[in-house]
C-alpha cells in the first residue's frame, strides 16, 4: 500500500515506478491511496502501454486511513481483491500543426495531452497544457517561415491510458 504523495523534500515518484518497485518485491497486489483527504480515488496506468503484472486499485484517502488503522491493531488484517477489468482497441487522434521554419532538419516540438481520466475532466492534466499548445500555435502562426526552427505543437490523446499518445 503506498501513498500518491512522496516523501518531502525528495524528488516525486510517480505511481509506475511504485508499481515498478510493489512488483520487484514480490507484492501480490497494489494499493495506490490518495493521501488528500476529501478526494476520490486515484486511477491511471500502471505500466506504460502494457498490462500490470498484479492486480491494482486506488483507494480514497478515508478508505487508505481505515486500512493503514487496522494495520496498525495487534490483529491480524487480511485483505482480499477482487478487480474485474477490461482491455480493448480503440482509436485515438492527435492534434498537430507546423509553422515552417528556415531550417527543414530543426523542429522544437511543444506538447500537452487532452485526454482525462475516468473520474474527472483533466482540467489540471492536462487540458490546461493543452490549451497553451493552443494558444502558443495560435501566436506564433504568423511567423511561418521567419524562425530559423520549425515549431510543432502537438496535442496527443490516450496519453493517461498507457502513454500511448506522445510515444506514438
Amino acid at each position: 500500500m503506498v501513498s500518491t504523495d512522496s516523501p518531502a523534500g525528495q524528488r516525486w515518484v510517480h505511481r509506475r515506478e511504485k508499481y515498478g518497485r510493489a512488483v520487484t518485491s514480490g507484492a501480490a497486489g497494489f494499493l495506490f491511496v490518495n493521501h488528500l483527504p476529501g478526494m476520490l480515488a486515484p486511477s491511471g496506468s500502471v505500466r506504460s502501454g502494457a498490462l500490470g503484472e498484479i492486480p491494482a486499485v486506488g483507494l480514497s484517502h478515508e478508505d487508505g486511513f481505515v486500512i493503514q488503522r487496522l494495520l496498525r491493531s495487534d490483529e491480524s488484517v487480511e485483505l482480499e481483491m477482487r478487480l474485474t477489468n477490461r482491455t480493448g482497441s480503440a482509436q485515438f487522434s492527435h492534434v498537430i500543426g507546423e509553422v515552417p521554419g528556415q531550417c527543414d532538419n530543426e523542429i522544437v516540438v511543444v506538447g500537452a495531452h487532452y485526454d482525462g481520466q475516468d473520474i474527472s475532466q483533466g482540467a489540471v492534466d492536462n487540458a490546461s497544457g493543452a490549451a497553451v499548445v493552443m494558444e502558443l500555435a495560435r501566436v506564433f502562426a504568423p511567423l511561418t517561415g521567419q524562425l530559423r526552427r520549425t515549431l510543432r505543437f502537438e496535442a496527443y490523446a490516450a496519453e493517461e491510458l498507457g502513454v500511448f499518445g506522445s510515444a506514438t
